[in-house]
């Protein structure tokens, strides 16, 4: 029984010094460098709680009454309602884009 004890520590600890040499050597090297995230434009640090796009719209739009909001670094959307139409797809209706330019946009 003592040595199976023996043996089975030798080999446990064998394999964790091989899993941690693999961790610090060989994953570095294989694993794409982290992906710098871009920078969030102005337009989008503004949005905050106003919506800067009431002008665009009639003051009977629902646009301006309650829209569902989807902020994107591109631009926003605006949409009615949406509705799954399955585990990755939604259709949103009716939808409005917002595409920004620069804050001469605005």
């Amino acid at each position: 029984m003592h040595q199976f004890t023996t043996r089975y520590l030798k080999v446990l600890l064998t394999l964790l010094i091989g899993l941690g040499l693999y961790t610090l050597a060989v994953v570095p090297a294989i694993e794409p460098g982290r992906v710098p995230q871009p920078e969030v434009p102005e337009f989008s640090r503004v949005l905050g709680g106003e919506r800067w796009w009431r002008d665009f719209f009639p003051a009977d739009a629902w646009q301006i009454q309650d829209p569902k909001i989807i902020h994107t670094n591109q631009g926003i959307l605006l949409a009615n309602s949406w509705t799954p139409v399955d585990a990755t797809t939604w259709q949103l209706k009716p939808l409005t884009m917002i595409l920004p330019h620069s804050k001469s946009a605005r």
